[in-house]
């Protein structure tokens, strides 16, 4: 039997009739809505300019739209401007890879489950 890690990509996909991406320009909502469509949960993000950039998950957004649009007692904390603008749903997809695993853990520290 052969291993799947041995296995060419273009032969694993040879038999789709298409392959679905996104741009990296796309709305975190249009990528929402083109999973929803095709019945998936992540995406890779290809544009003709720059090739494969990356992949996008359910997960990726949920924890977008989580960490950077709702905090605990918004009213009773002190919050940079920044913090409730940054979940917009009409950002470009590819700024949800820029998130640092740093940002997310000072962000978790400060607004998480005490």
């Amino acid at each position: 039997m052969t291993d799947i890690r041995d296995t060419p990509i273009s032969i694993l996909v040879s038999n789709k009739k298409k392959v679905i991406y996104v741009s990296p320009n796309s709305t975190v909502s249009d990528t929402l809505g083109t999973m929803n469509a095709a019945n998936i949960t992540g995406v890779p993000l290809f544009s003709d300019e720059t090739g494969w950039t990356g992949f996008i998950s359910v997960l990726d957004i949920l924890a977008y739209v989580a960490l950077f649009t709702h905090t605990k007692q918004d009213q009773q904390l002190e919050q940079p401007d920044t913090v409730h603008q940054f979940a917009n749903l009409d950002r470009p997809v590819s700024d949800l890879l820029t998130i640092s695993s740093e940002t997310v853990s000072e962000l978790w520290n400060a607004y998480g489950p005490e």
